[in-house]
């Protein structure tokens, strides 16, 4: 996948690094359902997407995030499925065994306009296999914050979303009228106020 590489100097001198897809799938969004349940929509297409950033933050390096602003066009048919729900929030991805840095000093730095930018290209290994649940028990955090949704993991744990990302890829960008396919990850996170994420296949009645 190609990335645009950001530098961010922060206080004390030290540098983040912000890596963003070059080109963003417009059939993926996250968001929430102002209920306690955090959640990502999709198709085959946008979850194919979604599968490789996976991957990609599962090989995060030192000081480096992943951000992922997604923007998706919501119809009617969506606003009356999810009712309630709220969508189109930026997706950020940190590797908490490389990146040590709290949702405050994320948004912050965000914010900064990075001098140093370049294009890189990263092709991580897609995990094709099931995780076996002790590795990534307690080992997971999703908030959302303002208009981001921050997964916080290690790489066992981007693994098993990359994996589940990928059985979501399966069901191609057809319309699905009779049930809404999904995966739901619950790990006994490691904060109370994590209750995991989950992964909704979407895709709009007039791309059937």
């Amino acid at each position: 996948m190609k990335l645009i590489k950001r530098k961010i100097k922060v206080y004390g001198g030290k540098e983040i690094y912000i890596l963003t897809p070059y080109a963003i799938s417009p059939n993926i969004t996250a968001g929430h359902d102002n209920k306690g349940f955090v959640l990502i929509w999709g198709n085959g297409s946008g979850y194919q997407f979604l599968t490789e950033c996976f991957s990609i933050a599962a090989e995060l390096h030192k000081d480096e995030i992943l951000y992922l602003p997604v923007r998706y066009q919501v119809g009617k048919e969506f606003t009356d499925t999810f009712q309630g729900c709220e969508c189109n929030y930026d997706i950020v991805c940190r590797n908490y065994c490389e990146t040590q840095i709290s949702i405050k000093e994320i948004e912050d730095i965000l914010k900064i306009k990075s001098r140093t930018e370049e294009i890189i290209q990263r092709n991580p290994k897609i995990n094709k296999e099931f995780i076996d649940r002790w590795k990534t028990n307690r080992r997971l955090t999703v908030k959302i914050h303002k208009r981001n949704m921050y997964i916080s993991t290690n790489r066992d744990g981007f693994h098993s979303l990359t994996y589940g990302a990928m059985n979501l890829t399966e069901y191609g960008d057809v319309y699905i009228e009779d049930y809404l396919p999904h995966m739901h990850y619950d790990w006994s996170e490691n904060t109370s106020s994590s209750i995991g994420i989950n992964l909704y296949y979407w895709n709009d009645r007039k791309n059937k």
